[in-house]
């Protein structure tokens, strides 16, 4: 994926230049900034959860170098999953972020229903937040991981660095309490909330105090029913922070509060903007040192149903960018896949001593509405033409979007090409 780093090695001077329509060449600039903090937090927020999706999610960050701890306690307090991510890239600033799950049990449930206000900390009497989210919020800080508590592990990483809370639901919600805590227990540091899906916390003089301490970005999907409820069905609550709504693909509607709907619009929402701002900076991709090249990876080949062929490019997008960066030594060519002598030719002159091909095929479930099965097959060729390996592996969108189910596909295919190359 590489969605990280990429661009960051380009130096571009950004003046006012007005494009067609009165855009300026400052607003695409930030729309991509915002698309890929928004991307990257969904990621991180999904890789919190257990499931298919949150190992695709914990894969994909692990191959760009995050570490990951995540952890669950249960108390009194109530059940607390989440996850603190730090990169290890060498090449980029420090940055840590903290995601938080939404609702998924019972436990969980309980602390939405806690909806009773309560004093948010002793000397503030007036700022009032949701009984159940403080306690959440309050378990999570006093947990101890290795030899500190996750508070004083945040006060230390967000005094000093980058830092992004996150989460989905209930997790928003917390996280942006997390955040809270962190300017109340003095981190002078600009700190930044991006959450998904989240009610409203407090009551309004909460809301005002800590909008003005706090960066915080409210990503609503249209049509999502959770985001609202909390003010919508008791008074008193005023949401937080700045209310960015999303339209997801009305294909998934059957996939409504859930982070994987999220994760699917952030994703779609990255790429539209990364396309602008390359074509903005005249973006061309760094090539590998032929000398140091050893596979050569042609584009994926995909056929895919007629009512859903607008995912066909973010599919395609995702699996090149999964590609970057996934083996040392990847040459991605600039061209489809035509026949094996012309592969074989590529291979030649670029050095490379294997070929490796997909072909992904994605047609609907005649079994069950709005529900697709993907087959994604994979070959491996010598520089001699030689077929090495052949594997196929086969999904479902029952549990995933079609884009999210692609990229789970090509991570159990590259688990088998680790023990190839």
């Amino acid at each position: 994926m590489n969605w990280v780093k990429r661009l960051t090695t380009v130096i571009v001077i950004l003046y006012t230049t007005v494009f067609p329509h009165g855009v300026l060449a400052t607003d695409i600039e930030q729309d991509y900034t915002d698309a890929r903090k928004a991307y990257l937090s969904s990621w991180i927020s999904m890789a919190a959860y257990n499931g298919l999706i949150g190992k695709v999610a914990r894969e994909e960050l692990k191959k760009e170098n995050w570490i990951l701890r995540k952890a669950e306690i249960s108390n009194e307090s109530g059940h607390a999953k989440f996850l603190i991510a730090e990169s290890a890239d060498t090449d980029l600033e420090p940055l840590t972020i903290v995601a938080v799950t939404g609702t998924s049990d019972f436990t969980d449930i309980k602390a939405d229903l806690s909806v009773s206000k309560i004093a948010w900390n002793e000397s503030d009497s007036e700022s009032m937040v949701h009984r159940g989210f403080k306690r959440y919020a309050t378990s999570i800080w006093d947990t101890t991981l290795e030899d500190k508590t996750v508070g004083e592990l945040i006060k230390e990483k967000a005094q000093n660095q980058n830092f992004i809370f996150t989460g989905h639901s209930l997790g928003g919600a917390v996280s942006t309490l997390l955040a809270a805590r962190a300017k109340d227990e003095g981190v002078t540091s600009p700190l930044e909330v991006i959450t998904f899906g989240a009610p409203a916390i407090g009551n309004e003089n909460f809301s005002k105090k800590y909008e003005q301490l706090l960066d915080i970005k409210r990503i609503v999907n249209k049509g999502d029913p959770v985001s609202s409820v909390v003010q919508k069905f008791i008074g008193g609550y005023k949401p937080i922070g700045k209310e960015v709504t999303w339209n997801p693909s009305p294909d998934l509607h059957y996939f409504k509060h859930s982070m994987i709907l999220y994760i699917d619009t952030a994703l779609r929402n990255y790429y539209d903007t990364r396309e602008a701002y390359e074509k903005m900076i005249g973006y061309v991709p760094v090539q590998t040192d032929i000398e140091s090249s050893m596979i050569l990876a042609f584009p994926p080949t995909i056929e895919i149903d007629g009512s859903i062929q607008a995912d066909k490019k973010y599919i395609k997008q995702a699996m090149i960018d999964y590609y970057d960066g996934a083996f040392p030594g990847l040459v991605l060519s600039e061209k489809e896949f035509k026949d094996l002598p012309t592969a074989l030719q590529e291979a030649a002159d670029k050095k490379c001593k294997y070929i490796v091909t997909h072909t992904l095929k994605v047609v609907a479930n005649k079994n069950k509405e709005q529900e697709y099965i993907l087959t994604l097959g994979e070959s491996i060729y010598d520089k001699h033409g030689k077929l090495i390996s052949y594997q196929e592996n086969v999904t479902n969108t029952k549990m995933m979007t079609p884009i999210e189910a692609s990229l789970y596909l090509l991570i159990l295919e590259n688990k088998y090409i680790d023990t190839i190359f």
